[in-house]
């Protein structure tokens, strides 16, 4: 029977050697190194606890390795400059954690069970940025958790920004607008507990200045004078939904309303160039991006 044993392993190892494949149906016990030097493409990947059990790139500037006391695995963990970095990676898949694990010293970025998207450092600001996975809502908190936020360069917003405070520009630039356009945008973008307000607009017809009431649809010139009434259009499709915040100068608890309309985004699997103005299919790595039409790229949601 040992003779035996040893000929199927000096079998094993021959083939492995001269072939450029091989399949073997069973258990492969490996003690020592298991070197790959081509692809090595697995259903599964079962790492025992500890260092050891680990995946190394030779150039020791990766680690893939489970750690046995909290069960969690850790990616990029340099055995060289011990996570000085910087590090680059195609595709990086985060599990749902407990977001209030608290670092000492230091940050992480993590999917917490909360279902938002977390930026975290202990170091500073507490939950420094989150996204709702579900609503894409962003949220910013910086500046020692102060809420303040600085942008050195242009900000562009794609839709309505909402202010609970002072605007304090230089100047204010108003688009040329018409008053069939103002009403038609403001239907679907400003929920009915603000619709009580004005909304200035510059009216390229008149070449004045006016604002539009659209609960009551009416449109007047700076001096308070009504100049014309419209029936208020409304929004197809739209729906209210509403959140709470504190009110950072009186601590009271403070509802708000947002008006969710259907909107135009691309599809999975698409990108828009915006220098060129064109679509594209995402492919493979092996297939490259493919111009496609805008009808295909785009859906309604």
């Amino acid at each position: 029977m040992k003779s035996r044993a040893i000929v199927r392993s000096l079998f094993l190892f021959t083939s492995a050697v001269l072939l450029k494949s091989l399949t073997f149906a069973g258990s492969l016990n490996v003690t020592g190194d298991f070197n790959v030097s081509s692809n090595l493409t697995a259903t599964a990947l079962t790492l025992g606890d500890g260092l050891p059990n680990s995946l190394v790139y030779a150039a020791g500037d990766f680690r893939f390795w489970r750690d046995g006391g909290s069960g969690f695995y850790t990616v990029l963990e340099t055995t060289a400059h011990q996570g000085e970095g910087p590090y680059s990676v195609a595709t990086l898949v985060l599990n749902a954690r407990d977001a209030s694990e608290e670092t000492t010293g230091s940050a992480q970025v993590c999917v917490g069970n909360d279902g938002l998207f977390h930026v975290w450092s202990n170091i500073g600001a507490n939950n420094c940025f989150e996204i709702d996975l579900v609503e894409g809502g962003a949220h910013v908190v910086a500046d020692q958790g102060s809420g303040n936020l600085s942008v050195d360069g242009e900000l562009v917003v794609q839709g309505k920004a909402t202010f609970n405070g002072g605007v304090d520009p230089p100047y204010l630039l108003l688009d040329a607008e018409t008053r069939d356009s103002v009403a038609e945008r403001v239907a679907i973008e400003v929920p009915p507990s603000k619709q009580t307000g004005a909304a200035l607009f510059w009216n390229s017809a008149t070449k004045q200045v006016e604002a539009y009431v659209a609960n009551d649809g009416v449109f007047y010139d700076l001096t308070g004078k009504q100049i014309a009434t419209i029936a208020p259009p409304k929004p197809t499709d739209a729906t209210v939904v509403q959140s709470y915040r504190v009110d950072g100068v009186t601590g009271a608890v403070v509802i708000e309303e947002k008006l969710v309309s259907p909107r135009w985004r691309l599809k999975k699997g698409y990108s828009f160039d915006k220098a060129t103005g064109a679509f594209y299919q995402i492919g493979s790595s092996n297939a490259p991006p493919m111009v496609v039409d805008q009808s295909n790229a785009l859906e309604l949601r």
